[in-house]
This record gives structure tokens, C-alpha cells and sequence, in this order.
């Protein structure tokens, strides 16, 4: 998919405001991901436009989630300033981002670069996604749905421990926000546990 066929999904179902605040996280997230791989050897930023176009098959079309939605990984995994995000795109998206970011680079005040990454702990991390907005909740669904069905590069041991968090986890959270990730979690964790034995 390219930037066209992607805007054509969404451009005139989005006010102009709200697609413009879609075009820059795009834009960001290509940006910030543009020397990442995933684990598959695929760009990285295929991953958030896949996050993306998973809500809004859903029917979101919500500015602000699908921003969010492509800036997800952009703090964790990205080493963006905070500074930058909050600049960009306002105070709901970057308190939104802060909730879904498992990890948060520590900047030296001076230099802006990584000193340190603090790590929050698994329990309170998903804790705060199942009580923060339905916006946070989609998002992270959308960004866990993509992750469980892109395992196959992965060792055993790593896809075991990622589908027990996924049940222990995310399911809850599903059930308490759209019954189709509820489904799609079931049946592609039972095709991984297939694969997992066969």
C-alpha cells in the first residue's frame, strides 16, 4: 500500500483538519521508523499502518486515535523527545502515547540523547491501558492483533511467553472494549499454538 492508496481509505470520511493531523503522524512515523526493520525483515513502518488500517476496517475514523495509532511506537522504540511529540500533536495524544509506551527514554537535558530507558512494570502497564480511554484500548488491540499475527520469525519460547500475556492480558481488555479483537485474538493464538505443536 502507498501514501495514496492509504489516504483514499479515509479522504472523505475525515474533516480536513483531522486529515491533516493524520498526514503529519504519518509523516512522523515514517520518519522516526525509516531505519527500523521488524523481526521479519519487513519496514518498520508497515506495522503502524497496519495498526491503522485495522480501525479503520473497524469503522474509526477518529483523527486523533488513528494519530495516535501511527505514532504508537514512536516514544518506545523511536527515542523521540517527549518535547517533540507534545509540539506536534497536543496534550490528549501525547498523555494518550505515554500510557501505551511499555518503556520511556531518559534524555541527558543537555545533549537530548538516551542516557537510560525506564521500564514499567508489566502489571501496571496493562492496568493503566484497561482504564485509560477507548481510544488508548483500541490501539493497543489493534497494535497486538498485528504483533500476534506476525510471530513466525519468532523462537518458540518467545511466542509462547507473548500468546500468555495475550490471554492474561489483552483479552480482558478486548472483551471490555470490541468483541471482534475478542475473536481474532482466540483464533489466531490457537493457529500460533498449532504451529507452536505441529
Amino acid at each position: 500500500m502507498n501514501r495514496e492508496e492509504f489516504f483514499s481509505k479515509i479522504e472523505d470520511k475525515v474533516s480536513p483538519e483531522g486529515l491533516l493531523l493524520i498526514q503529519r503522524a504519518y509523516w512522523f512515523a515514517k520518519n522516526v521508523h525509516s531505519w527500523q526493520e521488524r523481526d521479519d525483515g519487513d519496514r518498520y513502518f508497515e506495522h503502524p499502518r497496519r495498526v491503522v488500517c485495522t480501525l479503520i476496517d473497524l469503522g474509526i475514523f477518529d483523527p486523533e486515535t488513528l494519530a495516535l495509532a501511527f505514532i504508537h511506537d514512536c516514544m518506545e522504540d523511536g527515542f523521540t523527545p517527549s518535547g517533540v511529540i507534545l509540539t506536534l500533536f497536543g496534550p490528549t495524544i501525547y498523555n494518550n502515547l505515554l500510557i501505551l509506551s511499555k518503556k520511556l527514554p531518559v534524555f541527558n537535558e543537555i545533549t537530548g540523547r538516551v542516557i537510560s530507558w525506564a521500564k514499567r512494570d508489566t502489571k501496571e502497564y496493562f492496568a493503566g491501558i484497561a482504564a485509560a480511554s477507548t481510544m488508548v484500548r483500541l490501539v493497543k488491540l489493534a497494535d497486538r492483533r498485528d504483533n500476534v499475527s506476525d510471530m513466525e520469525s519468532w523462537k518458540p519460547d518467545r511466542v509462547q511467553e507473548y500468546l500468555a500475556e495475550t490471554a492474561e492480558y489483552l483479552l480482558p481488555i478486548a472483551r471490555q472494549t470490541n468483541d471482534w479483537f475478542v475473536g481474532e485474538f482466540e483464533r489466531i493464538m490457537d493457529k500460533q499454538e498449532r504451529r507452536l505443536s505441529a
